[in-house]
């Protein structure tokens, strides 16, 4: 999952496994964040990590679950805010490693 960098407004992913534990928050903000490319991973996953993936999140389920939420102050944090998320991309693995 690649997570962009954001304006000014606050925003939090919580990804979690089908059993709705929570793997882990992302968060972003104009002064600090999170932004990167995240690999979402069964437990029983062995691959190589790919150059350019800023964190490996495992989970205990073959299927993970992303929730979103973000925290606007104005109409202009609003805008910033539609153009985040629609820089927010599910990649495939294969999109990293060249389809090997």
């Amino acid at each position: 999952m690649h997570v962009p960098t954001v304006g000014s407004a606050a925003t939090t992913m919580q990804i979690a496994d089908l059993h709705g534990d929570i793997l882990t928050r992302i968060t972003a903000s104009g002064q600090s964040g999170e932004a990167g490319n995240y690999l979402i991973v069964s437990a029983n996953w062995t691959g190589e990590v790919p150059a350019g993936v800023t964190e490996v999140i495992r989970s205990s389920t073959d299927l993970a679950q992303i929730w979103s939420s973000v925290s606007v102050g104005s109409a202009v944090a609003f805008e910033q805010i539609r153009g985040w998320g629609q820089q927010i991309a599910l990649v495939p693995l294969s999109a990293y490693t060249m389809g090997e």
